[in-house]
């Protein structure tokens, strides 16, 4: 569009538009800079009424403080158009990232919900009520900060909401998000918003609004009469936000949660319990980072154990952080005040904020310890590792005997794989703090991938003994006590760490790991289930899928296998396995073509070759060169991994494939003598029966391999 000047307005791109107006991307040219322009339709501009309410509504919003309130910087009226100046936010609306992604993580839903319901708190606390809470008037910016959008409108239009839907059609839209107390002409208070944000946070969940019905009236029915959507009915979403929905959107006002923060605090400590992290436990069996962080230093004399401040139930942390905000408009340049509000941003893991004020309180004072520290936390939560590093490492500059700015960057070590410095961090930070179980179970995990797990036994069981509901580490000492072929033990320990917090999906997939180990199919299958449908991925989706096919349900494995690459197209090994069971239901060009894809993305491994082989033999053709093949990439796996079994084993697979069944138990004699671990020798006589189905004139040396390893199995893994 050309541009159209309005008032001190250079109206640069309408952004967008509905029943009241349009928004245009814009340019004040008296304060030169890049603004947000509001400007209603002319018809409501004569209407005095609603100029009276729509300068009360926007004199209301303009004094909300909050920051996920789009902050207005002016209003009024020009050129017989009323309009509203607001700070532009690049970003898009939640509406949009809906309609593209389908259904949002739990974890980033409460994220989302979060920041929303801090925004409506506030304006109720001033005494105005949204009544407009949906998608599209939620923006997300950059790491998805959230700001609520047009305050006090839907009030201005809609007033009597039935009157408004059934004759002017204006919020027909909204009615999707409406409170049942609305369609009878009641107004509605603050629990209204809280029933539109329930159903908000809904649709983030399943991708599906509540009461998906065609018209007004079925959707007027629906919401006063039906029952109140479940969202565990769609994957992904933990049963325990059931109880969340049905009371955010119970029918009756007075049922609902009392305020905005009510719901995402309950939605919070239904997904993450009790100031545990989510996450899984990743193929390399590398532990997630817990979000539970240590406590700050005592320079900051205020501060709390930082557990006290990230508790979901804690509305005093709210308290603190109006007290500091006002103490920072009094004065903005208090790095304490800074350093600690950040603090508290952080325990309720509003990073983006956080990272501000503590980026400002560290520019105001260079030598912050406590502040470069906690930047560190931010940086080790959200996976910025280097960053991490480095903060963690200055502040120790600063002041180097400080326990939980050990165990930070130790953690961080233990996450990048660097376990001797981790442990190095964390023996320092356990001698300084010998009670601190934090530095005891990442110590004892740093050992567990060490492989001494008799040192991590030791410690997960000192920190457990400090602290018996430690979830995290009762299921890490489960890791260890596996490794160490103690695996009743290690069933139990993973069943008391889901029993503590039901919804983590790398503890279900850990104990469905065990069971498999145990030969208890049936069992792995359903825990990998569960952990499937808490979080899916491309690693558990795999397993399963490796089940089916032992299990003989080779189309069952195709369906894990295809969604696995639906999740990571880039993950080589979801192609491989779907190859492999084309092959053993006879699909052998669908095979091939998958294995294609697989050497497309990752060229130098050997397994592929072997793959075409067994295709080859299959289908009763030559698999010499095939076999060549992979047994000169083995080689090369084997020389460049010196210390690691898995190749080592492989490579005897491919000249048990090419008969040379001496040089294929040397190796297999080579792998056990450094105690492998119990999966790799489980696949490795899987495939050995693959080769021994295909070739019964082979039988008496694959037979003896085969029983070589199973004997292997009773020993401990290294």
């Amino acid at each position: 569009m050309p541009h159209e000047q309005f008032g001190p307005y250079r109206l640069d791109k309408l952004i967008g538009h509905g029943g009241m107006g349009e928004v245009y991307r814009a340019f004040d040219t008296v304060k030169q800079r890049p603004v947000a322009v509001k400007r209603l339709r002319r018809q409501l501009s004569v209407d005095t009424e609603f100029q009276i309410r729509f300068r009360k509504e926007s004199e209301l919003t303009a004094r909300l403080r909050e920051p996920h309130v789009v902050p207005i910087h002016d209003f009024g009226e020009i050129d017989g158009q009323l309009f509203i100046d607001m700070r532009l936010i690049e970003g898009e609306d939640l509406g949009t990232v809906l309609s593209r992604a389908g259904v949002m993580p739990p974890e980033r839903a409460v994220r989302i919900l979060s920041q929303v319901a801090g925004a409506l708190d506030a304006a109720h606390a001033e005494g105005l009520v949204h009544r407009d809470v949906k998608p599209s008037n939620v923006l997300l910016a950059h790491y998805d900060f959230a700001y609520l959008v047009d305050f006090g409108i839907a009030r201005i239009v809609t007033g009597n909401a039935a009157t408004s839907v059934t004759a002017t059609g204006a919020t027909v839209g909204t009615a999707d998000y409406m409170a049942p107390e609305r369609f009878h002409g009641r107004s509605g208070d603050a629990r209204a918003d809280v029933y539109s944000l329930a159903c908000l946070f809904y649709e983030t969940l399943t991708g599906k609004k509540p009461y998906p019905v065609d018209g007004l009236p079925a959707m007027i029915h629906a919401h006063l009469n039906l029952d109140i959507p479940r969202p565990s009915q769609h994957p992904g979403v933990p049963v325990s936000l059931d109880a969340v929905i049905a009371r955010g959107m119970a029918k009756e006002p007075d049922r609902r949660f009392g305020s905005a923060g009510e719901l995402a605090d309950a939605a919070h400590e239904a997904v993450h319990g009790q100031g545990m992290s989510g996450g899984r436990e990743p193929a390399s069996a590398t532990m997630p980072a817990e979000v539970e962080a240590p406590p700050p230093s005592p320079t900051v004399p205020a501060a709390r154990h930082r557990a006290d401040l990230s508790a979901p139930a804690d509305r005093t942390c709210d308290k603190v952080l109006r007290d500091l905000t006002r103490a920072l408009e009094r004065n903005p340049h208090d790095a304490t005040a800074l350093a600690y509000r950040g603090e508290v941003l952080r325990a309720k893991r509003r990073y983006s904020e956080a990272l501000d004020d503590l980026n400002r309180a560290i520019e105001l004072q260079p030598d912050h310890a406590w502040a470069i520290g906690t930047r560190g936390d931010i940086y080790r939560n959200v996976g910025r590792y280097a960053d991490a590093i480095a903060d963690y490492t200055a502040a120790l500059a600063l002041e180097p005997d400080t326990a939980w700015v050990l165990v930070g960057r130790g953690d961080t070590q233990r996450l990048l794989g660097e376990y001797q410095a981790a442990v190095a961090d964390l023996t320092r930070a356990v001698e300084l703090e010998p009670a601190d179980e934090r530095a005891l179970a990442y110590r004892g995990d740093s050992y567990r991938g060490m492989h001494q797990y008799e040192l991590a036994h030791r410690d997960f069981d000192r920190a457990i003994e400090l602290k018996p509901t430690y979830a995290w580490a009762i299921a890490a000492r489960g890791m260890a006590l596996r490794s160490m072929g103690r695996y009743d033990e290690a069933l139990a320990d993973y069943t008391r760490a889901i029993e503590l917090e039901p919804i983590r999906a790398w503890m279900i997939a850990g104990r469905g790991e065990t069971s498999r180990l145990m030969g208890r199919y049936d069992d792995a299958i359903a825990d990998l289930t569960g952990a499937i449908r808490l979080e899916p991925s491309p690693a558990v989706l795999g397993r399963r899928a490796r089940l089916h096919c032992w299990m003989g349900r080779q189309h069952e494995a195709i369906a894990d296998y295809t969604r696995a690459i639906e999740l990571d197209p880039a993950y080589a090994w979801s192609y491989e396995g779907r190859a492999d069971a084309y092959r053993q239901i006879g699909q052998f060009e669908q095979a091939l073509t998958d294995l294609d894809s697989a050497l497309e993305l990752e060229p130098e491994v050997g397994w592929w070759h072997f793959r075409r082989a067994l295709i080859s033999l299959e289908r009763g053709e030559s698999a010499r060169d095939e076999i060549k093949a992979a047994i000169s990439t083995g080689m090369s796996e084997v020389v460049e991994n010196p210390g690691c079994d898995q190749p080592l084993l492989a490579l005897a697979i491919y000249r048990a494939a090419r008969g040379e069944f001496d040089d294929a138990g040397m190796l297999i004699a080579q792998a056990l003598s450094h105690a492998p671990k119990r999966g790799w020798i489980l696949e490795t006589v899987y495939e050995l029966e693959q080769l021994l189905r295909l070739d019964d004139g082979a039988g008496a040396e694959l037979t003896g391999l085969i029983d070589t390893l199973r004997a292997a199995l009773t020993q401990p893994e290294n």
